[in-house]
């Protein structure tokens, strides 16, 4: 599980409109911002779209947030991320595409 102080908390999250870096890949979008912290912040958005049933949306983005923390060493320090998974992504997609294209999205950002 990821530590508190890596979340991205909620509030902050529309802050995060203006001044920031914007990627996009098929299946996420990302938005990059500095903080002033020697960590980065992580969030994750995914829609009701994906699924109606929050169990769903909740095991993916636990999921999603033991990626980060399994790669935390391997992220630049001092940036706030969050990610959107795409509207169009329906919840048969496998995991393994989701995630692989998150590392990929990470890369190209050069965050990661």
């Amino acid at each position: 599980m990821l530590k508190k102080k890596h979340k991205l908390p909620i509030q902050l999250f529309l802050s995060l409109k203006s001044g920031s870096k914007y990627f996009k890949s098929q299946l996420f979008s990302l938005k990059i911002k500095e903080n002033s912290l020697p960590f980065s912040r992580f969030g994750i958005v995914i829609s009701s779209r994906y699924d109606k049933k929050a169990v769903r949306r909740n095991f993916l983005k636990r999921r999603i947030f033991d990626f980060f923390r399994l790669n935390i060493d391997k992220f630049k320090k001092g940036f706030d991320i969050l990610a959107f998974l795409s509207s169009f992504v329906k919840s048969d997609t496998k995991e393994e595409k989701i995630l692989e294209d998150l590392e990929f999205i990470l890369k190209k950002s050069g965050i990661f």
